[in-house]
């Protein structure tokens, strides 16, 4: 009886010992990497009238590698210029004018080679200064996404987007963005982007 229980555990141990494992097979699918706005080709255009938009721009252009472009008025604004409260002031008179353009310092930068352009600017009477409609007007951004980030003292977005409109082709996507307020850091604005894919 021992030696048929010897023989059978000593059966078993063999048989397991000699089992082989499935192979297991995996099929790799080629896939190519769908661009997002943070490999796409990007530039950041930006105008700052008092220096906290620039600040937000340049880091911004760190986070992503982009390239960036400050869009300066033929006359730079005074803070005589800027004084809301006037409304004589040079900004109360450009914004209460639809039709107003404020001309441009330079237009030495093509939008062709760019997938993204980010455009920055302060908030205004709750929109984007007209100079920003300026610079729109006298580029081509078919098949261009552009995605507006402002700074501003208390007002949101508000309507940016929907005003803008009108100043570029119909086939160009224009992103609400959003105010960034606070001087956020380069890592904050990578991750900020990333959200706007």
């Amino acid at each position: 009886m021992k030696k048929i229980l010897v023989f059978l555990i000593a059966a078993l141990f063999v048989g397991a010992c000699n089992t082989k494992p499935t192979p297991q097979v995996t099929v790799e699918k080629e896939t190519q990497p769908v661009p997002t706005l943070i490999t796409q080709k990007a530039l950041v255009a930006y105008f700052s009238a008092t220096g906290n938009t620039k600040k937000v721009a340049e880091n911004l252009a760190k986070a992503l590698h982009a390239d960036i472009y400050e869009i300066k008025p033929a006359v730079p604004y005074t803070a005589a210029d800027l004084n809301w409260r006037d409304s004589n002031s040079r900004s109360s008179v450009e914004m209460s004018n639809e039709s107003s353009r404020p001309e441009m310092a330079e237009n030495d930068i093509s939008v062709k080679e760019y997938d993204v352009i980010y455009l920055g600017f302060p908030i205004w009477w709750g929109t984007a200064p007209h100079i920003v409609k300026t610079f729109l007007e006298k580029h081509d951004f078919s098949n261009k996404k552009i995605v507006l980030f402002a700074t501003s003292g208390s007002s949101g977005m508000g309507n940016t987007a929907e005003d803008l409109k009108p100043s570029v082709a119909t086939i160009a996507q224009i992103k609400p963005g959003k105010v960034l307020n606070g001087n956020p850091s380069v890592e904050e604005l990578k991750y900020w982007a990333q959200t706007m894919e």
